[in-house]
C-alpha cells in the first residue's frame, strides 16, 4: 500500500486515476455529446464491457440495452441544467444479457460558468439487498399468519365462553376471562403495530389515496376520545383554519396517526390541564399539532422518540400507567412519511410536549407511486 508522501507526489491525472481504479461503484464519465470517455474497473466488471468497447461510444449504439446509464435522448448535455441527480433503482442488462438490479444516479460536470460539459453515471449491483428485501417479504407474510391465526382463535373462544356456550360461569371465572380478553385485544394491537413496521420499512404499506377534509378526520377522533378526556377533567380543543382544507390522503391511515398522538396526550396528562389540536393552513402543505401539558420528554431521549420500541424515561405523572411498547410513534412516522410528510416534537420537562406533522395537501408522487403498485397487482 502506497503511503501518503507517495500519493501526493502524484500528478492530477495520477490521483485521478487512482481513485477512479479504487472506487467500489461503476462509474462511466460522458462528454457534452454523449461519448463515454472514460469507464473505472468496476463498471467494466458489472457491465460485461471492457473499456475500450465502451469509450468513444453512445451506448444507444451498443446491440444490448444498457438503460441505466444511457445518455438524454438527444445525447447532448451542453444545454441543459436540470439533470436529475436523485438516486435511483433500475436494471442493468449485461453485455452476456443477465439482468442485473442496480442503484445509481446521475452528477453533471460544470464548469466555473456553469456551463455543463459532461455527466458522470455511477451505480452498484443492488442483488444482495433485492434477496433480502424478497425474503423479508415472505417472513413478514409468515409472520402475520403465525401469530394473527391463534390470537384470533383463542378470542373467539373466550368470547364464546363468556356467552356462557360451554355453561354457566360463576363472577369469578367471568372476571378472569374478561382480563384474558383484554390481554388479547392488546396483543392483536400490538401484533399489527408490529407488522405495520415491517411492512413500512420493507416498502410494503399501501395507500388508499382520497380527497378528505382533515377537519372532519379531527373532530371525528376528538368525539371518541371525549368521554376518556372528560373522565381525567381534560379538555379537548381543536383550532382549524376558517376554510375547510381539503388534502389527498389515505383517511384510515391518517386516523391512525392523530389517534396514536391524541390517545399520547391523554394518556400522559396530567387533570385540569388542556390537549390542544391545531391546524395551520402553509398552502402547499398543511400541519397539525398536538399539545399537550404533561411531564415533557427529557431532552437526551427526543432524537429516538420515534425509534421502534424506544421508550421514554420520562415521568408519568398523569396517573395511567404506560403499558405500550413504544411502537405507536415509529408507526406514526412511518405513515407520515408514506404521504411524504415529516413529523417532528418538540417538548420542555415539566411544560408538556408538542407533536407535529406536515402533509402535502396533494400528494402527487405519492400518488403515482399508490396507482403504480395498483397496476402491477392487478397485472
Amino acid at each position: 500500500m502506497e503511503n501518503a508522501s507517495n500519493i501526493d507526489k502524484r500528478d492530477g491525472c495520477g490521483i485521478f486515476k487512482l481513485v477512479l481504479d479504487s472506487l467500489p461503484v461503476g462509474l462511466i464519465v460522458f462528454d457534452q455529446t454523449g461519448r463515454i470517455i472514460e469507464v473505472n474497473p468496476a463498471a467494466e466488471e458489472l457491465s460485461g464491457y471492457s473499456r475500450d468497447e465502451l469509450v468513444g461510444k453512445r451506448l444507444d449504439e451498443m446491440d444490448v440495452i444498457f438503460d441505466i446509464i444511457a445518455p438524454s435522448e438527444d445525447n447532448a448535455y451542453s444545454g441543459s441544467d436540470t439533470i436529475d441527480a436523485s438516486v435511483r433503482e433500475a436494471v442493468l442488462v449485461r453485455k452476456d444479457g443477465e439482468r442485473v438490479p442496480v442503484l445509481y444516479f446521475d452528477a453533471a460536470l460544470k464548469e466555473p460558468n456553469d456551463h455543463i460539459c459532461g455527466l458522470v453515471k455511477m451505480f452498484r449491483n443492488i442483488s444482495a439487498e433485492k434477496r433480502v428485501r424478497k425474503k423479508h417479504k415472505i417472513l413478514i407474510s409468515m409472520f402475520a399468519h403465525d401469530l394473527k391465526a391463534p390470537v384470533a382463535i383463542a378470542g373467539g373462544f373466550i368470547s364464546r365462553l363468556l356467552m356462557g356456550k360451554a355453561g354457566e360461569l360463576n363472577e369469578k371465572q367471568r372476571n378472569y376471562l374478561v382480563v384474558i380478553e383484554n390481554e388479547l385485544k392488546k396483543l392483536d394491537n400490538h401484533i399489527h403495530s408490529f407488522l405495520d413496521i415491517l411492512r413500512m420499512e420493507a416498502g410494503e404499506i399501501k395507500l388508499s389515496l382520497e380527497k378528505c377534509s382533515i377537519e372532519k378526520i379531527i373532530y371525528d377522533i376528538v368525539k371518541e376520545f371525549e368521554d376518556r378526556a372528560a373522565s381525567k377533567n381534560i379538555e379537548l380543543t381543536v383550532n382549524t383554519p376558517e376554510q375547510n382544507v381539503l388534502l389527498m390522503v389515505d383517511k384510515e391511515q391518517i386516523q391512525r396517526v392523530l389517534v396514536n398522538l391524541v390517545d399520547n396526550a391523554i394518556k400522559y396528562s396530567p387533570a385540569h390541564t388542556t390537549v390542544k389540536i391545531v391546524v395551520e393552513d402553509h398552502g402547499r402543505f398543511v400541519v397539525c399539532r398536538v399539545i399537550d401539558q404533561g411531564p415533557g420528554i427529557p431532552e437526551e431521549d427526543l432524537p429516538y422518540i420515534f425509534d421502534p420500541f424506544y421508550r421514554a424515561s420520562s415521568p408519568v405523572t398523569s396517573g395511567e400507567t404506560s403499558d405500550g411498547t413504544g411502537i405507536g410513534l415509529a408507526v406514526v412516522k412511518s405513515i407520515v412519511e408514506a404521504h411524504n410528510g415529516k413529523v417532528w416534537v418538540k417538548s420542555r420537562v415539566g411544560e408538556g410536549t408538542t407533536f407535529a406533522f406536515s402533509i402535502p395537501k396533494v400528494n402527487e408522487g405519492c400518488l403515482q407511486e399508490t396507482t403504480k403498485r395498483s397496476h402491477d397487482s392487478s397485472g
